[in-house]
């Protein structure tokens, strides 16, 4: 059941327009190898890959640029279920990936007790997860939306990943009283 993970991802980024302009892929998990590089052109509307190259919406994500893409999203002015569709590329394919607004509260953390906005990103679920929903974000309930908690039911058990520390942070952090 247990077996080396070596994964690595990069996406290069247009920082103003948030866009991916290269996503690299390289993945190891046991006897697993899977590698991709992908050039996004804007003024073509294709991708180009090492797996192919078709046609693509020009709000087009990677894995990895998504996460920064959707903290730019008005989560914090928007209720409790709603829903936003990003198109993300991944091995040659685009998917609509839902991610849903579930709640808020206010989570304890090593850096205090913040109030949060709970993000559930549907996932494939039976391969890895659990179910579609087994993936819940927390980021702050400010202007830095900053990732506090990730949580994941995957099928060998559960993963929680909690922040300890930060820094740099454009807005400070609204900390709630003890």
């Amino acid at each position: 059941w247990m077996f080396k993970v070596r994964d690595h991802f990069q996406s290069y980024l247009d920082t103003q327009a948030l866009l991916p302009l290269q996503f690299v892929k390289s993945q190891k998990e046991g006897d697993y190898e899977d590698s991709d590089f992908v050039i996004f052109n804007y003024s073509k509307k294709k991708y180009f890959s090492k797996k192919g190259s078709q046609d693509m919406p020009l709000d087009i994500q990677d894995v990895l640029s998504v996460a920064y893409y959707a903290r730019t999203l008005d989560v914090k002015n928007s209720p409790d279920g709603t829903v936003f569709t990003l198109n993300v590329y991944l091995d040659n394919e685009i998917h609509a990936l839902n991610f849903r607004i579930d709640g808020r509260e206010t989570i304890k953390t090593d850096v205090g007790k913040v109030k949060a906005i709970r993000v559930i990103p549907e996932v494939v679920g039976g391969r890895v997860f659990k179910d579609k929903d087994a993936l819940k974000v927390w980021v702050s309930d400010d202007d830095n939306k900053l990732p506090l908690r990730i949580q994941a039911n995957i099928l060998v058990g559960s993963i929680k990943v909690d922040i300890t520390k930060y820094n740099g942070l454009m807005h400070a952090l609204n900390l709630k009283k003890k």
